[in-house]
């Protein structure tokens, strides 16, 4: 297998059964940044294909190409475990729960209520000294256009440093 999903064209559905199926997509031969959107029941980005899939108990997604992958996380299927990994070399960033997979471009409107099984983050595994990033995202607007009032314990307010 050469670990490059990229020649990978048209729609694969995986059906899972009763039991523990196990969903691995490795893509580390891949030269190209991919950006990955992943949700309880499709993974789309690692290929022109989409792969859809139901009834699995483990997706295993490993971008590991050597490039700058991002992975966004808008939903999760109860019942299915994620293990998430990007590269061995590449600064990755993996988004959990922004509904527009626009992170990057200061939209905060995410909800995690549509995570309902565990993610595992996995960073690199041989520790090249690149800079992996973790955001989650669950500060949805109010009805007014402004934030909620929420509160965490330890955490400082924005306007402090």
């Amino acid at each position: 297998m050469s670990d490059n999903l990229s020649s990978i064209a048209g729609t694969v559905t995986i059906q899972g059964d009763g039991g523990s199926d196990l969903l691995q997509l490795l893509d580390s031969a891949s030269t190209t940044a991919d950006t990955v959107t992943v949700t309880s029941t499709s993974i789309q980005g690692l290929a022109p294909a989409i792969f859809n899939y139901s009834t699995v108990e483990t997706v295993k997604l490993l971008t590991a190409s050597q490039t700058n992958d991002t992975i966004n996380i808008l939903s999760t299927a109860s019942g299915t475990q994620y293990l998430i990994g990007g590269s061995d070399r590449g600064s990755d960033k993996v988004t959990i729960g922004n509904t527009t997979a626009d992170f990057e471009g200061n939209v905060f409107d995410g909800s995690l209520d549509s995570i309902a099984g565990p993610i595992t983050f996995l960073p690199d595994p041989n520790n090249h000294g690149d800079t992996d990033v973790l955001n989650v995202d669950d500060v949805r607007p109010t009805a007014d256009g402004c934030c909620p009032s929420a509160t965490f314990p330890g955490a400082l307010p924005l306007d402090e440093k």
